[in-house]
């Protein structure tokens, strides 16, 4: 898809991995974004991954970590926590909670929003 320059941006939903795989894909991507709630639960998640990757990435010289941004998703000052300067990297936004609204009204309002005009 890259190759063909017909897309400025490819999103992909996917899982969490580590295998070669995946940081193949990771390396040759322009941005690698984590989505996570700001949780304790999810921020020791994120925290983790971010130092798996960050080792296996300078262990194999490869170009990773620059790459990853993270997006706080229903974000709350109550019970939640940003973690960007723990892991050395920036977010680049959040997304408040939406309740009760259809998948239309989430491309919507995500779409508005300016997460994606910083990274290119």
């Amino acid at each position: 898809l890259k190759a063909t320059g017909l897309y400025d941006c490819i999103i992909v939903d996917m899982d969490f991995r580590l295998d070669m795989d995946y940081l193949r894909l990771y390396e040759q991507v322009n941005a690698v974004i984590w989505v996570n709630t700001g949780t304790d639960v999810a921020n020791g998640k994120t925290y983790r991954a971010f130092q798996a990757c960050s080792m296996i990435a300078q262990e194999r010289g490869m170009v990773i970590i620059e790459k990853i941004f993270p997006v706080y998703n229903m974000f709350s000052n109550k019970s939640c926590r940003i973690i960007d300067m723990e892991l050395g990297i920036e977010s680049i936004g959040g997304v408040p909670r939406l309740v009760n609204v259809s998948e239309e009204q989430i491309i919507e309002q995500l779409s508005n929003m300016e997460f994606f005009d910083n990274l290119f």
